[in-house]
């Protein structure tokens, strides 16, 4: 079963920074849900929003460059702790010496842009990682030309998201504690299960067909979880 770290471990660090993928590692995760937006030149940013908090204030994406970015170093909420961004190609050389799983989950104008998606789904066929990063896409948006199906995780968040059930054969799909529990999202080759917290269904989870894991921001409360339902333990 795969545990995959939100931003990675955003409960010790600034999420989708090296130290927050690292703490994730740590952590015992199997992987990264790497959070990526552009600036109006086209840089990648690592950023759940398209704003980031820094200690001068909160920045737009809209106002930084592949050149600006570099100075910005988001804070953390909770203490105001500050984390250097980390730059993609940098993420993308990282990736090529730690083994751990990356998705990668574009938003934002890089999402609506087919033209930014499809080289960013360049970038992720042609990198040298350790092991093969994954596209993470909604339901509906088209992938990008030349990437197989088996690098792309779609997500899905409600029912009416769920494609017809002749057409989920070797879909995998990322969707909501609450919805994979409700016994309604079969016929997916693989399945990704997110959570807000530390997971505490597994009995129940491994019991759905697909199943492969969960994307949680709390992969060492959420191993720990797994661990003790495994034994028959209770949390």
């Amino acid at each position: 079963m795969w545990i995959i770290g939100d931003g990675g471990s955003p409960e010790r660090a600034q999420d989708n920074t090296r130290a927050s993928f690292e703490f994730a590692i740590a952590e015992w995760a199997d992987g990264i849900l790497v959070h990526l937006q552009e600036t109006p030149d086209h840089a990648l940013v690592l950023s759940r929003s398209g704003m980031i908090r820094t200690a001068q204030g909160d920045q737009s994406l809209s106002a930084l460059n592949s050149k600006t970015l570099e100075e910005v170093h988001p804070i953390r909420q909770k203490d105001g702790a500050s984390y250097p961004l980390f730059a993609f190609p940098k993420l993308m050389e990282w990736l090529g010496t730690d083994p751990i799983r990356a998705f990668m989950k574009p938003s934002g104008t890089l999402l609506e842009n087919q033209e930014s998606l499809s080289g960013l789904g360049k970038i992720l066929m042609e990198s040298r990682t350790r092991i093969p990063t994954f596209l993470v896409l909604p339901s509906t948006t088209p992938s990008p030309a030349g990437i197989p199906a088996d690098r792309i995780w779609r997500t899905i968040e409600q029912e009416p998201d769920l494609p017809p059930a002749k057409n989920r054969s070797g879909m995998q799909a990322i969707i909501p504690l609450e919805f994979a529990l409700s016994g309604q999202c079969t016929g997916f080759s693989k399945i990704l299960v997110t959570t807000p917290g530390p997971v505490r269904e597994f009995n129940s989870l491994r019991r759905l067909p697909g199943f492969w894991g969960v994307i949680t921001p709390t992969p060492y409360f959420t191993r720990k979880a797994a661990a003790s339902a495994s034994t028959g333990g209770t949390h």
